[in-house]
């Protein structure tokens, strides 16, 4: 039985070297020539995902973060401590590292076009055209999915996405933290400044599409006087934030990572929870090649724990879409008058959030009016 996974990125790269890895012939297409190609990322992981890579923190760690500073409207701030909470990785090193595990047969520079009777066509960036047998495909292209609508029965709407735009500079920056700009001028998202040392840092916005994220960019950089040295790069991309999909997969054809949606709807951070819809999907499709169960039952199954935290993400991202500048400022005050910071520092995960969600402690009770609202939206 062979396996055609169409995205070299973290979910495809990781199901097709878990495949290959059992023993099933697979093929990896990727339209780039390189893995890091055509991808927005600012490399800021928690410490166990950094742990599910298994990579050699020397070959792609960039910068250890101790926290996050996290601010309103207006410039008010919320700081959280949390030694070693994260690692800035280096993400074109940490896809070539994790491609360089993969022992099938690749086939980068083929754009995957359709996929009919078992047969998929590609076409490579200088024009042939190639077709190969495929008893299953794995979508694991990005976020708009070249294959997506073959798997559910209605398009995605567009508001299910935002558009980043980040770009790479020298200059002075607070390496320990990871500072987080909730405003109007990245509508729909927020603005982030990710350090990777003490004169570099990746600087980015999110906005909602049909907003210029580059125009949204310079105006965020100019409002907030960001003091910036040479630009070294930039990058582009639309991201996923929208409801995780619960069944990514039908019959012969399955969607993993950002075409599943498969990120952090809060943050737009994928690593993690990509690495995790990966295993689950190799799993399901070994089983089935093994003739011990239907993948798409086993997916779905493998998925469950994965899309109960992702759907928290989702209501996270619902809330704060829900509130204009004055209503979020309101919260914010009322977050710090809790200390919320406490709270975070001791229960507060980056991934597995329904912990801190589920606290009950009489300090919040100033916040039981947003909690009901977040229940119920």
């Amino acid at each position: 039985m062979k396996t055609a996974v169409v995205g070299a990125g973290i979910a495809g790269i990781r199901v097709a070297t878990l495949l290959n890895e059992k023993g099933w012939k697979t093929y990896l297409v990727e339209e780039h020539k390189d893995v890091k190609e055509g991808k927005v990322c600012s490399g800021l992981i928690s410490r166990k995902t950094f742990g599910e890579l298994d990579i050699g923190p020397e070959k792609i760690v960039l910068n250890t973060l101790h926290g996050a500073r996290i601010y309103s409207p207006s410039g008010n701030m919320i700081e959280i401590n949390k030694k070693r909470a994260a690692v800035v990785v280096d993400r074109g090193k940490l896809d070539r590292e994790l491609v360089k595990k993969y022992r099938g047969e690749r086939l980068f520079e083929y754009k995957a076009l359709s996929y009919r009777n078992n047969n998929l066509f590609l076409r490579h960036k200088k024009g042939s055209g190639r077709m190969i047998k495929a008893d299953f495909v794995v979508d694991a292209s990005g976020p708009l999915g070249t294959f997506r609508e073959l798997v559910l029965p209605k398009k995605i709407p567009m508001e299910n996405f935002v558009h980043a735009y980040q770009a790479r500079y020298k200059g002075m920056f607070n390496k320990n933290y990871v500072e987080i700009y909730l405003n109007n001028i990245a509508k729909g998202f927020f603005a982030w400044v990710t350090p990777e040392s003490r004169d570099r840092a990746k600087i980015g916005i999110g906005v909602l599409l049909g907003l210029d994220p580059k125009e949204r960019f310079n105006q965020f950089v100019e409002t907030y006087n960001l003091s910036l040295g040479k630009k070294l790069g930039d990058e582009s991309a639309v991201i996923p934030v929208g409801e995780p999909i619960r069944k990514p997969i039908k019959r012969n054809i399955a969607l993993v990572g950002d075409s599943a949606f498969q990120t952090k709807a809060s943050s737009g951070g994928g690593i993690g929870f990509s690495l995790r819809g990966a295993n689950a999907l190799a799993d399901a499709i070994d089983k089935e090649i093994r003739k011990k169960a239907r993948a798409e039952v086993t997916y779905a199954k493998n998925l469950s724990p994965i899309v109960k935290q992702l759907e928290l993400h989702w209501k996270v991202r619902k809330f704060y879409n829900s509130l204009n500048e004055t209503q979020l400022e309101k919260l914010f005050q009322k977050l710090k008058n809790v200390r919320i910071e406490e709270f975070v520092e001791k229960y507060g995960d980056m991934e597995e959030i329904d912990r801190l969600l589920s606290i009950a402690n009489p300090r919040l009770l100033p916040l039981l009016p947003e909690f009901i609202k977040f229940k119920i939206i």
